[in-house]
Formats: C-alpha cells, structure tokens, sequence
C-alpha cells in the first residue's frame, strides 16, 4: 500500500474495527448509536406502492429528473457521483443493476443528508440507501399490473414473502419477479420513420441515408455526387429521397428499430434474511439475494459506409445500377464510396442474459452498554453475456464485394453465391461483462465522555475490498474466426479489464457542544493499489436557535478514482468531422480519431458547501438549503473539435495530439486526460403541512430545487450545453379510515440545446392513486389503483432538433393505469 499503516493506524485507534462504519449503519437495518444519517426523504412501501412502479431503477431514475423526492442536489452529476447503499453498504464501487433489486423486499428508499466522509467522493452528489425488510412476522403476496394507453410499456410484478421465528432466530425469504414489453419506435408519433415519398432526406424522421447510396466523383467533375444504388425498391426503402449531395436511397430504421432503453426485459429473483443470537450480546446474520433477467432488444440491419474499387463484371454491374454513372466518366480513381444497409442479413438482435448474487455473513453485538460492533463478510457477483447476431465484417464484405460473391446493387438477391456471401461476412457477438466484489469489515460504535450538550458519539472503522471488473467483445464468423471491433459494421466495442484493492478507515463524531447545538466530524482514507491515496473529510454544524428555527451548514472535501475504464481502456479509432481552425478554407473534413485509456490518472478533487435553515411551527414546516459543488481534475476526453481549436490556440493539454500530413489533419490523438471541471450551485426548498379535518388527514409535501449555476470545462474550455433550471415534485394526500388518495404533480423546467439554436420545452405530469386497506372487507387485503400521467403528456421536444426528444419513462410510456394487490396473512 502506498501510505502507511501508522498513518491509517493512528486514525483507527480512536474505537477502531473494520468496515461496516466505512460503509454506512449497522448491518440488518441497526444504526449506530453514533451520529446516525438522518434522511433528507423517505420513500416507504407505501410511496413504492402509489407511484404504480414495481422496478426500483424506474422509481429512483425517473422520479431524479424531478428532484428524487428531496435530494438536494441531481442524483448524477457525473458518472459515479451518487452512492447506492444497500442496507447502509455499497454494493460495488463500479456499478450497481438496480433492476436486480426485488421489490417486495424492499422496506424503504432513505435519501441520506450525509455521504462523503463515509463512502468517499461517489456521494459528493447524495446517498441513496436502499433498506430491506427485517422482522417480518406471517405471509404476504402481491401482484402489479401497469397498462400504458399508447403500445408498448406495458409492464407486471408477483412476489411473495415469509417472515417468522427459526429456534431463538428470526428467518425471512420472499420471491420477486417483474416483467416489461418493450416500446418500439414505430408505436410513437417522435420516433416512427417518416418522410414523403420522392422528397428529401431533409425533414424526415427514422430514417438513414445508408439505405443503398453511391458517392463518387465523376472523371468529367470535381465534386462528388450521391445516388441510389439498385432500383431502390419501396417495399424495402423508402423509395429515392433528394440529398444535397444528389440523391439517394433511404431506409426508414425507425419502422424496425426499438426505442433505446426500453428493451424487453423479465427478471426474477430469491432474497433471505437470517439472524440467530449468539449468547446475550451478540446476533450472526446473513443476507442473501440471487437473481436473474434477460432482455431482448432489436435495431435495423447493420449499416457501413466503406470504400472499394470494382473491376471486370463488378464494375459493369456497378455502372448498370447507378443513373449517371457510366465508363466514360467512373471515377479516375476506380474507386466509390457507399453506405450500404446490409438487409439480406436481417435486422440485428441483442439478448442478454444476467446473473447477480450477494451475500453477506456477518456478527454484530456490544461489549458493554456504551461499545458496540458489527463485523461482516461480503461478496457481491454481477454477470451479463450479450449474444447478438447480423454484424457484418467490413473486410470479409469489402472482399465480396469485390470478387463479384455479393450483389452490393441488390443485397436481397436470391442467386447461391450472394446468400453464401451473407453467411460468410455475417458475425456473431458475443459480449461478456462481469464484476465480482468481495469485502472484509468491522466496525466500532459507542459513547465518550460527557460535554455540555451531553456525551460525544463516535464510530470508527476500517474496510478491506477487491474489485474485479470486465468488459470482453468477442466477434466472430462462421468459420469461428475471430475478428477486431475495428472491423466490425453495425456494432463495436473493445475489450477492457481491470482489478483494484482498496484499504479504507473511517472515524466520526457526534459533538453535543451545548443543548441544541451540534457539530460533526468525519474523516474517511482510502488507498488503491491502482491510483494511491484519496482522503475525504466533512464538518457539519447545526444550531437549533429556538423551538421554531433550526441553522445548518456544512462542508465536505473528498476525492474520488478514476473508473477502471478511463484507466485501462484499450485504444479505439472512430472517424469524426472536424473543421480545421488553423486553415482559411475551414471546411468540415472526417478525420481518424485514436482514443485510449490513461494509466497515470490520480483521483479527482471535489468539494460541497452548503448553508441552510429549517422552521417548523404547529403542522407546517418549510426549508431552503444554499449549496455548492465543484470537482476538478475529472477524467475527461476532450471533443474532436475541441482538440483542433486548442492546438490552434498553442494550448493543447500533454498527451493530446493533432498530427498533420501535407499541412492537412491525418490524426487525432485522444487519451483520457485530467482536466475536468464541474461546477454547480443551487437552492433546495422543502415545504410540509399536516392538518386533520372532520372529514380527512391531509398532508402536503412540496420539494423544489433551483439551479443558480452551472458549468462544465475540459481542459479550460467550456462545454456546450444547457441545463434545467428548475424540478418540483410535490404530493397532496388525504385519507380516512382505510382510504388514502394521493396527487403527486413533477416538473422539469425548458433549457437550451448545445448550440443555443432551440430550446427543449418545460414538462409538467400529474399521477393520482387510490388506497384501500381492508379491501373488499379483508383485514389483510389492501389494493392500489392509479393513473400516471394523467394528461397524457409526451417527451419534450426541441424545434431545432425535432428527432431528439427529451425521454423520460413517464412520457414514453404515456397515460398509464396500474393495480397493485397485497394479500398479507399474520403469523
């Protein structure tokens, strides 16, 4: 390790063990006594149960866009910058698949006031601590329903759960399973293909030039020219389309293709909880959770732009299926571009299939009335294999091509050589990703001695983990060779891997310095083996002025790793356009492009203030909660543009290169480079009533956040970009007797697109649901029922962009009804 033991000791001494304190509260739901996290929200079973969402990634990455029910700050302002607890730990510091999750296990949703000083810079953002069930006593089952108005979306859970005593111990199992349709493009009015027959490629929607088109130029010209390659038949394209270039055939991919992130998807999982005293002062635990999924996901056959150069019959072929194109004026060159949809090999299918398990052994007890611990084991598995079929080789098909095997003017050619030739250039993905998590901990807890606000609380740990993470691409043919992604039309990625150790300590105390004033503080050093040390701190303060006002401030600092990936990443090529700043003639040119990984990052540095006062008179309360964050030297990787416009101002960052041949660009050269900077600053308002009339319990809860700045730069530059200014989530609920009804109302302010020539409008939904406990005169019987979005609002849209609108999954899927149903039997 790369500092000491000494150092880490003498932070450790002070109540020391190893980890669950550096991760979050006590296994098994038992906070520490020592400065527990009080939540900034709570989401219980009963919010899960009226949002009408039965996935835990949907009911926290929809509800993010509109303040996450109260976090004060985005959930994402950068990858990584949120933590996702588990029953107060990190399941993994790479990712967590929060479709894994099973619902009926889940006890709440805390959003969590504090963060980095226990988890480090991943929670510069917030801390999101998913709870699971302890102590259940009896049987309960339970089905969902959610029916989307528009097609698609459709989604239904079951589950099942058990809790009783097992000897002098308590065991808990449940069973949970989901299910989703897909929504395709086609069943919605922003992403369908359209465009107007014998028009131009201007205006339309879903639909690709790469249907079969010819670019060359001419002997007798000096500009190149476009135009349909074959007779373009309609029943397959969409007919010859204008181009500013000529013309072309087009394909409409929006009639065939999926709508991104809304795949179909099933998932069915088993959890387990166990506890069992050990003598009088101590419970062994366990917590299991296995699960799988799979998805199914389509797109448009596989689509490439690549050269060749025809001769003998090829090129006659060639020249009967282009208009315009003859042998007096074929290119001097002899050779043509084409962008090339590869029908006859059908549209491309990804499935993928998953594998999570996690387990955790531990023992918790106290050594006295005034020490406790908690020292667990914990292993964590997350596996996908993605097979997908229908990717073409480019030099398997260049070389088709070119011997004359494949019919490139008519891809849906009957002849035996041209099917040999889709068997021959087709290949098959395969796409291994994998993260196996294991840590050691204990952890620390108890009381000090007495000041004047009462006594000093603290908790100290210490954690050990190791990380391994991949991320493999295999391609190959139908001879089984194996092929690079370079290669690869209609799909690429490159293969990285990693592994990372990591030694953690963490000490916080609770200092009562007189009655109603209190001050914390918190330490948390992390070493990897991989990027050396990263120290967090935070100090926060708050001062109860009376019974009415509360005051509160704080401060963290911390510093966050690199991802394994902005580390390790191979080096890929892509080919974007730029324009050449340092040349008069600045024309948009395609250019190579050379990205890889960096292994001489160092962890980022980030910093959180924040200021802020509570009132709370009778039922009301209300709250508002001044903050800023900042983060520099982030790994990034500068815009293709970007890169040209440094180098022509003198300035480019080290490792960063433009290379130039004949004075022209040839090469960009793009690693990971730390030069990162993020800057937020905004207001979060809370507001709550809760009144009691003769008819009804009604309460209100109001959470808005106002975004005052916000800025990203890369190597000094300022990223284009907008941002909302303003999110509202606000619900209205009455209830009498066994009835509650609830309005919930969230909305995301307008903002500009990048380069400020349209803006994406404002979006306002409204979801109503109704309970009833003791439904249908069964004690244990209770049923939900609701519409989300109401008014049937669709995605936001920008008149500048009208084929990129803004997607949520309360717009795609639409005006939604939903039925949930609990049976719970006692013990």
């Amino acid at each position: 390790m790369r500092f000491g033991c000494k150092k880490y000791f003498a932070v450790a001494v002070f109540g020391t063990a190893l980890g669950a304190a550096a991760t979050g509260a006590f296994a098994g739901g038992k906070a520490p006594a020592a400065a527990p996290m009080r939540p900034l929200a709570v989401i219980d079973r009963a919010d899960i149960a009226m949002s009408g969402l039965a996935n835990i990634r949907e009911l926290l990455l929809s509800r993010q866009a509109y303040n996450a029910f109260g976090l004060r700050r985005p959930l994402v302002l950068g990858a990584g910058r949120a933590a996702i607890l588990v029953d107060g730990r990190r399941i993994s510091d790479t990712a967590i698949d929060l479709d894994m999750l099973p619902v009926s296990a889940i006890e709440r949703i805390e959003i969590l006031e504090k963060g980095v000083a226990r988890h480090g810079g991943h929670a510069i953002a917030g801390t999101v601590n998913i709870v699971l069930r302890r102590g259940f006593e009896g049987a309960e089952a339970s089905a969902a329903a959610a029916r989307p108005e528009l097609k698609g979306g459709g989604a239904g859970h079951v589950g099942a759960l058990w809790g009783g005593t097992l000897g002098r111990g308590r065991l808990t199992v449940g069973f949970d399973h989901i299910g989703r349709q897909e929504v395709r493009d086609a069943d919605r009015d922003y992403s369908r293909a359209r465009w107007t027959p014998g028009g131009a490629f201007a205006g339309t929607q879903g639909v690709s030039v790469g249907g079969n088109t010819i670019l060359f130029v001419p002997a007798d010209a000096d500009a190149a020219v476009a135009r349909p390659l074959g007779d373009c038949d309609e029943s397959v394209y969409t007919g010859v389309l204008s181009h500013a270039l000529g013309s072309g055939c087009g394909f409409a991919y929006g009639d065939v293709k999926w709508l991104d992130g809304y795949e179909r998807r099933s998932r069915e999982s088993l959890f387990l909880h166990a506890e069992h005293p050990i003598g009088d002062a101590a419970d062994a635990y366990v917590d299991a959770r296995i699960g799988q999924a799979e998805t199914d996901f389509r797109y448009a056959p596989s689509v490439g732009t690549f050269s060749f150069t025809p001769e003998g019959d090829v090129k006659t072929r060639l020249i009967d299926g282009v208009d315009g194109l003859t042998a007096e004026n074929f290119p001097d060159s002899g050779a043509v571009t084409v962008v090339h949809r590869f029908v006859g090999h059908g549209n491309r299918d990804w499935r993928t299939k998953y594998d999570d398990s996690d387990v955790t052994l531990g023992v918790r007890g106290r050594i006295s009335d005034a020490l406790g611990y908690d020292a667990h084991a914990r292993y964590y598995r997350h596996e996908a294999r993605e097979t997908g079929d229908t990717f073409v080789s480019e030099s398997l098909a260049r070389a088709a091509i070119e011997n004359g095997d494949y019919d490139i003017v008519d891809p849906l050619a009957e002849t035996e050589r041209h099917r040999a030739a889709i068997r021959d250039t087709g290949l098959r993905l395969t796409h291994d990703t994998g993260t196996e998590y294991a840590t050691a901990g204990a952890a620390l807890e108890g009381a000090a001695f007495e000041i004047p606000g009462g006594a000093i609380r603290w908790i100290a740990g210490v954690e050990a983990a190791q990380e391994d993470w991949r991320d493999v691409y295999d391609y190959r043919d139908a001879g089984n060779i194996a092929h690079a992604p370079a290669d690869v039309l209609g799909s690429a990625g490159n293969s990285v891997s990693g592994e990372r150790r990591r030694l953690s300590v963490l000490a916080e105390a609770s200092l009562p310095l007189l009655k109603g004033w209190d001050l914390v503080l918190a330490g948390r050093g992390d070493d990897y083996d991989d990027v050396g040390e990263a120290f967090s701190w935070r100090i926060a303060n708050s001062y109860r002025l009376n019974d009415v006002v509360t005051l509160r401030a704080s401060w963290s600092r911390s510093r966050t790793p690199p991802g394994l990936r902005a580390l390790h990443a191979p080096e890929t090529l892509d080919y974007p356009s730029v324009c050449d700043t340092t040349r008069p003639d600045c024309r948009f040119e395609q250019v190579e492009r050379r990205s890889v990984g960096n292994p001489n990052l160092r962890p980022d540095r980030a910093e959180r203030f924040g200021v802020g006062a509570a009132a709370r008179l009778g039922a009301f309360s209300l709250g508002a909660d001044w903050f800023r964050i900042g983060i520099d030297e982030e790994p990034r990787r500068l815009s293709p543009q970007s890169i040209v416009d440094l180098e022509a101002a003198g300035t480019l960052p080290a490792g960063v290169g433009v290379v130039r041949e004949g004075g022209r660009i040839a090469r960009l050269d793009s690693p990971y480079i730390q030069s990162g900077e993020v800057e937020l600053t905004g207001i979060a308002i809370q507001a709550g009533a809760g009144w009691e009339t003769d008819w009804a319990k009604l309460a209100l809860d109001v959470r808005g956040l106002r975004t005052t700045h916000y800025r990203v730069k890369v190597a000094g530059l300022v990223q284009p970009g907008d941002y909302p200014r303003d999110r509202v989530h606000a619900t209205l609920r009455a209830g009498r007797g066994g009835l509650a009804a609830s309005w919930t109302v969230h909305a995301v302010s307008g903002f500009d697109n990048a380069t400020d020539t349209g803006r994406w409008d404002s979006w306002i939904g409204h979801d109503l649901a109704l309970r009833w406990r003791g439904a249908l005169g069964l004690n244990g019987l209770e049923i939900v029922a609701g519409v989300l979005n109401v008014g049937n609002r669709g995605p936001s849209t920008n008149p500048a962009e009208p084929n990129a609108p803004l997607l949520r999954l309360d717009s795609v899927t639409g005006r939604t009804v939903f039925l949930n149903a609990t049976l719970a039997l006692g013990p």
